[in-house]
């Protein structure tokens, strides 16, 4: 039997977790509440599947387990399920298969095209429940270790296991020491609850362009690293996004790791700057990301990089302020013609988040402010 008083105990104590006061006018009865719907939920624990098969009279008159060797297999059955992994509900799935490799997850894939991967779930278990994936088949990679962590390999690559979460990244000591500006950018991602179970590879193989990784890692020639039938594939990663939510992921493959060359990180210095209609929890109206190399006098922009999100249907570069930037000593003026370059990239559309005139005003602005803080940060005097 399901111990409800057990329940609302530990719930009241992940309330005071999360620092919280389980006590206080809104919480009070939250733990009473969470315990009645487990009960309700989690009903069926009770049963056997025979049980089960009697309460809603789905049962065969012959006995099949004594007088037959056969398979009696039904079909197409949609399954209302708790994710044992996150403890969520799955909202009308039609299977789900659980990897245990990578080479496992890859067969998954082929033997069912149709099949959604999932990880963290933070956006596939919200479309489920808004009923925009109903009747889908799950991949859960959610158990696959490999792809976790953020290691440098021999030559100096740093490399993202696809399955590192946000809250990782941000912590990770490679990241703090040679790409702070990633951590930086994927720490403005939702809240903390968000952040601690969404993924980098969800949140590249989304496709959106409001992704708040996505213009850091455009801005630093980020490879996506897929592995499927025939082996590894890698691809960089302005290849890898075709249009507005499409991303190049073919038959089979599921991306497995994102890769940051020596040379695309060393000696540089970025910022990000997220603007959204709110200060937390938002989709970006727009992302800019920016990183430079300096001299070794620190008065010469050897090299200058800028992306933006939401700046057209996919993260985008700006090549001729890029351009610009090379070879120019450092200055306030520098930044202010560098920012005005952008406007020769960038395509921001009308919507009902901003329009478009508004967004080039931003992206300009932003711009100028991430160079002037990536020099600063890179050891220039403005």
């Amino acid at each position: 039997m399901i111990d409800k008083k057990a329940i609302e105990e530990h719930i009241r104590g992940i309330l005071v977790a999360l620092g919280d006061d389980p006590n206080r006018e809104g919480l009070i009865d939250t733990p009473k509440r969470v315990a009645q719907m487990y009960e309700e939920v989690f009903e069926g624990m009770n049963y056997t599947n025979e049980e089960i098969a009697h309460m809603f009279d789905k049962t065969f008159s012959e006995d099949y387990r004594s007088s037959s060797s056969d398979v009696v297999l039904v079909k197409d059955i949609n399954v209302f399920s708790y994710c044992e992994h996150h403890m969520a509900l799955m909202y009308d799935m039609k299977a789900l298969y659980q990897a245990e490799s990578v080479q496992d997850a890859v067969a998954l894939r082929v033997a069912h095209p149709d099949a959604q991967i999932i990880a963290g779930g933070s956006d596939v278990l919200v479309q489920m429940r808004e009923g925009k994936r109903a009747g889908v088949e799950l991949i859960s990679i959610y158990g696959l270790d490999e792809l976790r962590g953020v290691t440098l390999e021999a030559d100096g690559t740093l490399r993202i296991g696809s399955l590192t979460s946000f809250s990782h990244i941000t912590r990770d000591p490679l990241i703090q020491k040679y790409l702070h500006v990633l951590g930086e950018a994927v720490d403005q991602v939702g809240g903390p609850q968000i952040r601690n179970i969404g993924t980098i590879g969800g949140n590249t193989c989304n496709g959106v362009t409001s992704a708040d990784s996505a213009s850091t890692l455009h801005a630093y020639d980020a490879i996506v690293e897929l592995t499927g039938p025939d082996g590894i594939r890698r691809q960089p990663i302005r290849e890898f996004y075709i249009r507005a939510g499409k991303v190049d992921i073919r038959p089979g493959e599921i991306q497995t790791a994102i890769l940051i060359e020596k040379d695309s990180y060393i000696d540089t210095f970025g910022h990000y700057i997220k603007y959204a209609m709110r200060n937390a929890m938002d989709i970006a109206t727009l992302g800019t990301s920016v990183n430079v190399r300096l001299s070794a006098d620190k008065k010469t922009v050897e090299r200058a990089r800028v992306a933006f999100g939401v700046a057209g249907p996919v993260p985008l570069r700006a090549a001729a302020a890029e351009e610009l930037a090379a070879g120019q000593p450092v200055s306030l003026e520098l930044a202010d013609r560098f920012a005005q370059a952008v406007k020769e990239d960038i395509n921001p559309r009308d919507s009902w988040r901003a329009a478009k005139d508004f967004r080039m005003h931003i992206a300009v602005e932003s711009a100028r402010r991430a160079f002037i803080e990536a020099v600063k940060l890179a050891g220039g005097d403005l």
